[in-house]
């Protein structure tokens, strides 16, 4: 009974204080972008952007390859 009356007062006396309020104004992790919300929405942005890019080329180069197997050609026998 006591121990549960001093983890109370210790439980209150430590969100009471000033130093380990959070400030409810400032978002938890801001480096200028924003929330973490929004900053993670820019991330998956610039992956799926990146992710793009890299299948177009890898394509583009795929159809290259077929493209210059398809020109070198046996010459005819006759």
């Amino acid at each position: 009974m006591i121990v549960a009356a001093v983890v109370a007062a210790v439980f209150l006396g430590l969100s009471a204080s000033p130093a380990l309020a959070v400030d409810e104004g400032v978002p938890a992790y801001d480096s200028g972008y924003g929330s973490q919300t929004d900053l993670q929405q820019q991330t998956k942005k610039k992956k799926y952007a990146l992710n793009k890019v890299k299948k177009h080329s890898k394509k583009k180069y795929q159809k290259k390859n077929k493209a210059k197997s398809k020109k070198v050609a046996a010459p005819p026998l006759s």
